[in-house]
């Protein structure tokens, strides 16, 4: 079985704001719930999707997920803080 917190790995880097990659735009993460809704065995096929749910002043707020060809196997929300440049 996969261990959680590899699970969660998956669900974070999916989850690093979409809306902020390829803009030069640096966030790290300040929070992220998740949860996981079976075992996933090892060698599983799954695919891991993220998307944006919106931001406030430095704060981004995304949605990620892993899916099995026929369920959400985990799911979860993030907020991500931006890094003022140079």
């Amino acid at each position: 079985m996969v261990r959680p917190e590899i699970l969660g790995a998956a669900l974070d880097c999916v989850g690093y704001p979409p809306f902020a990659q390829g803009t030069g735009v640096i966030a790290l993460l300040g929070t992220m719930e998740a949860r996981i809704g079976r075992e996933v065995r090892a060698g599983e096929r799954l695919v891991a999707v993220g998307w944006p749910l919106g931001s406030s002043g430095r704060k981004l707020f995304s949605a990620s997920a892993l899916l099995s060809a026929d369920e959400v196997v985990a799911s979860a929300r993030a907020t991500w803080i931006t890094v003022p440049g140079p």
